[in-house]
């Protein structure tokens, strides 16, 4: 009963803010979210002020094309319209999903202010706006400064303006909204994918830091044969994945490969996985925009008990981000606990047989996927389907049987 008159209580709330908007407007500034942004959920000032066309315009000055990620930059919105009196602003900076990107910075508290994560003007801002507006033009300016992130992609520069009559309702003003697209002048690096300590199909659950049998977090997530990867928002881009150190197979280190088309891996009874093939090859056959979340990558070169640097790359294999540092799990170590002389153990074995059985609280195909169609001594790529051969070498590497396949190296 309480929850339901706190709910009453803000309806009645937000119903009084509408019906005092026409005789007030926002000139201390507007609710936070009105600005047009994915964010807003495309909601704007329009909602208070109405469609009007005008003859004016909002600008983002200095907003850069493309940003240095860490880099900070001095912003200027500036709304002009001749046909008005004053001006008032809402800006914030969002990634592609609608999450706020770098940090925006008042510089200029007497004008501007923080609203949750963006910044608008203020009522002094107005006041001065209205002061200054013939000698600027016909327009205000506000100035504000934005940190970029460190590295997550593109990112949208959202601002709304509010050429105003000075009336103080919102009758008789006009909204403009505009946006400027960046990207980043440095291809972000890739992130970890997999970074669980599940046994279930979908790979996701207890992150390794808080679960108890996890006694090597960074080791957690690894897998036999394949590496999971989160690729980097953006591009199109390719992969590269370089061989850092490979034990059974030294003199391939420093090969490079790269990803194929982004494929469906099938992990019945569950949903797909996504993968993309490692080939190698001089330079990228395949760039791409990635879709976002997981990717497990697979080839003859991911070898059991190896390191490998995962790099986004530009089309041509060139431009590349700092590296993403993996590893592959010792040979037959399916499920937890990870690493030690006792793995692989029963349960690794147990795990393997019951993704063959199809069973729903299996590992995923990227965990218990260990070979392809491939004999001992000859090259071998896991085929993305759990079988009678996975299970017979994962019995192999529990009795003590090293990792029989051989890997060819990249000319």
């Amino acid at each position: 009963m309480v929850g339901r008159q706190l709910t009453a209580s803000l309806f009645v709330a937000w119903v009084v803010l509408l019906l005092q908007t026409p005789a007030f407007g926002f000139r201390t500034g507007p609710p936070s979210g009105f600005n047009g942004s994915t964010a807003s959920g495309g909601t704007s000032c329009r909602v208070c002020h109405g469609n009007a066309v005008g003859v004016g315009s909002v600008t983002i000055l200095n907003a850069p094309l493309n940003y240095v990620p860490g880099a900070t930059y001095d912003l200027t919105v500036r709304v002009q319209d001749d046909t008005k009196l004053g001006g008032g602003f809402q800006i914030s900076v969002e990634d592609p999903a609608g999450n706020h990107a770098g940090l925006l910075i008042v510089t200029d508290p007497i004008n501007t202010q923080e609203n949750l994560e963006w910044v608008n003007h203020t009522i002094t801002g107005v006041d001065n706006a209205v002061d200054n507006w013939a000698a600027l033009g016909n327009a205000a300016e506000y100035n504000v400064r934005w940190q970029a992130p460190e590295c997550i992609g593109p990112v949208t520069f959202w601002v709304a303006g509010n050429a105003i009559n000075n009336n103080n309702s919102s009758t008789g003003d006009t909204i403009y909204l505009n946006s400027v697209d960046s990207t980043p002048m440095a291809i972000c690096p890739p992130s970890v994918g997999d970074d669980t300590c599940q046994t279930t199909n979908a790979d996701t659950g207890v992150p390794c830091s808080t679960d108890a049998d996890c006694t090597a977090p960074a080791v957690c997530g690894n897998k036999s044969r394949y590496v999971s990867v989160t690729a980097a928002a953006g591009g199109p881009t390719s992969i590269q994945v370089e061989i850092v150190s490979i034990p059974q197979f030294p003199s391939m280190v420093g090969d490079i490969y790269y990803a194929g088309v982004e494929q469906s891996i099938p992990n019945s009874p569950n949903p797909a996985l996504r993968g993309a093939r490692l080939l190698c090859e001089p330079t990228p056959s395949n760039s791409q925009v990635w879709t976002p979340g997981v990717l497990h990558l697979f080839g003859q070169a991911l070898v059991p008990g190896s390191t490998y640097n995962v790099r986004m790359c530009d089309a041509a294999g060139a431009n590349c981000s700092d590296p993403l540092l993996v590893a592959t799990a010792k040979w037959g170590d399916v499920v937890r606990p990870f690493g030690g002389g006792s793995q692989p153990n029963f349960g690794d074995i147990n795990s393997v047989v019951q993704k063959f059985s199809n069973i729903a609280t299996a590992p995923s195909t990227a965990r218990a996927d260990l070979v392809g169609a491939g004999n001992p001594g000859e090259t071998n790529t896991p085929n993305q389907a759990t079988n009678l051969a996975d299970v017979s070498f994962d019995v192999f590497a529990f009795n003590g049987f090293p990792y029989p396949f051989t890997v060819n190296s990249c000319p």
